[in-house]
């Protein structure tokens, strides 16, 4: 193949997948670039299991007690007598629309939660000694779509209970 005096001859690497490779004869003048490296006896930091997951810890402390006072406020206004909410007891129509919003909030935390605990998980199994198969680790992630979850339950395999969890948090949350 030849392109405006530029030669790209087929190049096959072990994979059988074919590269083309340039043939360029350039005149112009090398110049070095100089590479800094770090010392070697420096070494890189790895943190603690707590400090990498401490926003899914803050994920779940939020929800805990988003969902507490969601639950309490909608028992206070809504089964309760006497609510002693003083100054969060509003009119019917405007109750109606706190708890609205509460629920939907409480329903996106949850949805968060839920996708970072599957992230997580999916980490975590893929981590060990033995490793996790690839329909496990495709049926945990949050970038299989609804499809690709449909598509991984026909076919055989332990994966399919995550499948199924993950279809039922997609639609049980949402």
């Amino acid at each position: 193949m030849a392109v405006e005096g530029l030669e790209f001859p087929p190049i096959f690497n072990s994979s059988l997948s074919l590269t083309l490779r340039p043939n360029i004869e350039v005149d112009a003048p090398q110049v070095l670039v100089p590479v800094t490296r770090a010392p070697s006896n420096e070494s890189i930091p790895i943190l603690s299991r707590i400090r990498r997951s401490k926003n899914d810890v803050l994920l779940f402390v939020g929800s805990l007690l988003l969902s507490v006072f969601t639950f309490y406020y909608v028992y206070e206004t809504l089964l309760c007598s006497e609510p002693a909410l003083g100054k969060l007891l509003f009119t019917p129509s405007t109750t109606v629309f706190v708890i609205n919003v509460l629920s939907q909030i409480l329903g996106t935390v949850l949805a968060l939660l839920f996708a970072a605990s599957f992230e997580l998980l999916r980490w975590q199994l893929t981590t060990r000694d033995s490793g996790v198969q690839m329909s496990t680790f495709l049926a945990m992630s949050g970038a299989t779509s609804l499809v690709g979850i449909w598509r991984l339950l026909f076919s055989k395999g332990l994966h399919i209970i995550w499948c199924l969890q993950r279809h039922e948090c997609y639609y049980g949350v949402n």
